[in-house]
């Protein structure tokens, strides 16, 4: 693939960041790359503790109109596109319930090779009618302007945030409410903690790792919980859906909104849902692909840290050939970068010159200053030291009370979240993870600041102004 570097230059680009295992993530990730098949619209950058997406803005503000105006024409296009998703999932989970069930050590070995594959497939495809609606992270604020906020509505930002919030639980939020429930019911035992833990075992699982939750995690969770007035807030999860409804209603009648515009809020609280149960099934297709693949190394005698470096559906015997492991072993020596080449119907891995090239332009420009400015996801101000944390290894050094400064928030954030005085991220929109969890927690939250990570080191003081959108170092 030819890269011209003028072209890359004039590209806004939007950067999604994860910590990773290959055997979980390369193969998803090159199915990402295949949607966006026109050169230059996407990038994926590994490194051996992440994996980068940078994509080109204006690509994702083109793929966000077009879905949009589908829903403005038809209001019932967005359930219509979540019934066909459904669709596609209910052949996977009823394999992951089917593996679950399966002892790893009694099946035999072109079993276990036979499932390994299915399942690194369709981790794989998923990502083929899964990915679209992630086009509205760096626009939603775009789209709620020119659809609400242009015929004269201006609610205040609580209210906005209030009008964006989910009509249901999330999946951690479920989480918390099992937990409270069990404590009201003075049913804590080993018993229930096991029942918790069997429930809810993919909450942590990531595309860094799928190990399954652990009763003592959940006892964990359990001490945590109690120190929280129980009642209350069992009170506040169990009337959540009338609450964020009534709410709601109380907007839209103070605004006199137009039946169009309710609807623009309904599709955005919609998505956060639809998004979260993503979420769900890529964390579970992520434990048993992780079970999987720890079940072929043990019977290969390999360590499992060479072959995490491998695709799941490039596993063809146990023993696994030293050719396999050799040839991931080599593409991992080094960061990478590569791109899907729609003329040669095949992914384009670039040299290290290339890559250093291309990463000039693709990462955010930083410089010198006293001031970072983000996009506010959950009001409030607090002062506090800066911990930067790109992934679980950096998990350990975080204190109550840090700032947490990420590249964007998952699921394994959360309790993080929890400890936190204040969040920035460098990027996500109004809709992200770290927006909803942040409100929920009432954290004052700013999100999109593009360059946080990169400028903000550890222990440094700063002001989260989360009301002005601002961060001030503090001197």
């Amino acid at each position: 693939m030819k890269i011209d570097c003028n072209k890359l230059k004039q590209i806004t680009w939007y950067r999604q960041e994860s910590q990773n295992t290959p055997y979980l993530a390369l193969g998803p990730c090159t199915q990402v790359a295949k949607e966006f098949p026109r050169p230059h619209d996407l990038f994926v950058y590994f490194t051996p503790r992440t994996f980068r997406g940078y994509f080109d803005e204006g690509n994702f503000l083109d793929e966000s109109q077009k879905f949009f105006a589908s829903y403005k024409r038809d209001r019932a296009f967005l359930k219509k596109e979540y019934k066909k998703w459904l669709t596609r999932i209910v052949p996977i989970e009823k394999e992951i319930q089917r593996i679950r069930k399966l002892d790893m050590h009694e099946i035999s070995d072109k079993e276990l090779l036979r499932i390994n594959k299915k399942m690194g497939l369709y981790a794989t495809r998923f990502w083929g009618y899964a990915f679209y609606f992630d086009a509205f992270d760096p626009h939603t604020d775009t789209v709620i302007e020119d659809e609400v906020f242009s015929d004269g509505v201006h609610s205040t930002t609580k209210e906005l945030h209030m009008l964006l919030k989910p009509d249901a639980l999330l999946s951690n939020q479920n989480y918390e409410r099992a937990i409270l429930l069990a404590i009201s019911k003075h049913e804590i035992n080993k018993k229930a903690r096991e029942r918790l833990a069997d429930e809810f075992y993919y909450l942590h699982c990531s595309y860094a790792s799928g190990v399954s939750l652990s009763e003592r995690q959940v006892n964990q969770d359990i001490a945590h919980e109690k120190k929280v007035n129980v009642t209350q807030r069992l009170k506040e999860l169990s009337r959540y859906q009338a609450a964020t409804k009534r709410q709601k209603s109380k907007i839209y009648k103070k605004y006199k909104m137009s039946a169009w515009q309710k609807d623009v809020f309904r599709f955005f609280a919609f998505l956060t849902l639809w998004r979260d149960e993503r979420k769900v099934v890529v964390q579970k297709m992520n434990n048993v692909i992780h079970a999987l693949g720890h079940e072929i190394a043990r019977r290969s005698n390999t360590p499992w840290k060479e072959l995490r470096l491998c695709i799941p559906q490039y596993i063809d015997s146990i023993p696994v050939s030293k050719r396999t492991l050799k040839y991931f072993e080599r593409l991992h020596k080094k960061s990478f970068l590569f791109a899907y080449d729609a003329k040669k119907r095949a992914m384009d891995f670039f040299p290290k010159e290339i890559c250093n090239k291309i990463m000039r332009y693709v990462e955010p420009r930083t410089g010198i200053t006293q001031t970072i400015h983000g996009h506010v996801a959950c009001t409030g101000m607090e002062e506090g030291s800066v911990k930067v944390v790109l992934d679980e290894d950096d998990f350990k050094n975080f204190r109550a009370g840090d700032i947490l400064v990420t590249v964007m928030t998952r699921p394994e954030f959360v309790p993080l979240m929890k400890k936190a005085r204040a969040i920035i991220t460098d990027e996500g929109g109004v809709t992200c993870h770290a927006a909803i969890i942040s409100r929920e927690l009432k954290k004052p939250c700013l999100i999109g600041t593009r360059i946080a990570t990169r400028v903000l080191k550890n222990g440094e003081r700063v002001v989260v102004d989360a009301n002005q959108g601002v961060i001030r170092r503090v001197n």
